[in-house]
């Protein structure tokens, strides 16, 4: 079987560093960290636009979802001013 991989500054590699990347090693970083897209999109009719929508979706797994929930809630708070 072939190993699928994505080539290009994810994941940490920045600026000219390139890194190959395997589907599972992308897949896992998602389930493990998490992922934020941001996006806009427009629904338009002979170019009136009708619809504007923003877009944040966060692609993680539960058990991650609910531990980040739990350190955050476990961190001290700050007053109210």
């Amino acid at each position: 079987m072939e190993e699928a991989s994505l080539s290009g500054s994810l994941l940490g590699a920045s600026g000219g560093d390139q890194a190959d990347f395997s589907l599972v090693d992308l897949v896992d970083h998602v389930l493990n960290k998490g992922v934020v897209l941001v996006g806009d999109a427009t629904i338009a009719i002979a170019d009136v636009d009708l619809i504007y929508l923003g877009l944040n979706i966060l692609l993680t797994s539960v058990e991650s979802a609910r531990e980040a929930q739990h350190r955050s809630s476990s961190l001290p708070q700050e007053p109210a001013r």
